[in-house]
């Protein structure tokens, strides 16, 4: 019986398994007129697991159209991930998981894979009616930022 032993170079760059995961944490700010914007640097890729979005509407009379969205760098739209309509002084959660939801929030979406955020490329909340800039938005997205 012959045994021949082959070494061969492995090369392990950016390893997804050893990159740890990243939340990004915003307190509660205003949404503009283009949205509140999570968006990946130049320099990387991301993982977007999911999150958890506090939105909050003023007291000004109007139904809003709140929308999340994956967003190329042109504000191209390649996924809606919900839409929603709340009121004047209306508190509305939303929850983007992989998995199961947890029932957290009045809108859950579940994610069957982790999405892939391209260079500049975001996740958008807005109010598509823009009824007024001053609702906020508070969230905590899970992450993984791979360098490219």
């Amino acid at each position: 019986m012959l045994f021949q032993k082959v070494l061969l170079p492995v090369y392990a760059t950016n390893l997804v398994e050893l990159v740890p995961h990243k939340t990004d944490i915003r307190q509660t700010a205003g949404v503009t007129v283009n949205g509140a914007l999570f968006t990946t640097p130049v320099s990387a890729r991301r993982q977007f697991f999911g999150g958890s979005m506090t939105y909050s509407c003023t007291a000004t009379v109007g139904t809003r159209s709140v929308a999340v969205d994956k967003i190329d760098k042109v504000n191209q739209i390649y996924y809606r991930y919900l839409l929603d309509a709340p009121t004047a002084s209306q508190v509305r959660g939303y929850q983007i998981v992989l998995g199961t939801t947890s029932g957290f929030s009045n809108i859950s979406i579940q994610l069957s894979f982790p999405q892939v955020l391209e260079q500049e490329w975001s996740i958008r909340i807005k109010d598509v009616n823009n009824i007024d800039v001053a609702d906020t938005v508070a969230w905590t997205y899970e992450y993984l930022e791979i360098p490219i």
